[in-house]
């Protein structure tokens, strides 16, 4: 049932004013307040008052207790050992063995492989064409271990 006029923005405003006087109690944990919270929204939209995601959970956040909006900040604001700079002097690649540089980072290898495999699909081709490979192009496709 919709109701009147004058029932639905009555209705309008009390949900709007719920929305904006809504703040956590003392005697509440986290998820009480957040289970709470999430009526008023979905009342919200029962009514078709838009807010987005980001609007609904800054004003959530802003609505905690004291204690968590501290530990809300410092999640947010965390600096991890991701986050800190790391200095090259220690680090060891372990591709090239030289020191300065991550083994993703290495240059050198990829550089190397590129060119490995650009000369590999070169005598693939060679080879499917019918062209003679030298025998120092060729030990690449024997599959044997001749240890002499």
């Amino acid at each position: 049932m919709q109701g009147t006029d004058v029932g639905i923005k009555t209705k309008r405003a009390h949900t709007l004013s719920a929305y904006d006087s809504f703040f956590a109690r003392a005697e509440e944990d986290l998820e009480d307040t957040h289970q709470r919270y999430l009526m008023v929204p979905n009342e919200m939209r029962k009514i078709n008052i838009q807010k987005t995601n980001m609007e609904v959970n800054l004003h959530f956040l802003r609505s905690l207790k004291s204690e968590w909006k501290k530990t809300a900040k410092r999640n947010r604001s965390t600096s991890g050992p991701s986050d800190k700079a790391i200095s090259g002097d220690h680090l060891k690649c372990f591709k090239c063995g030289k020191r300065g540089h991550f083994a993703k980072e290495c240059r050198i290898t990829k550089k190397k492989d590129y060119n490995h495999y650009i000369q590999k699909a070169q005598l693939a081709k060679q080879k499917e064409q019918g062209i003679v490979l030298m025998s120092t192009h060729d030990h690449w496709l024997e599959d044997s271990d001749d240890s002499e």
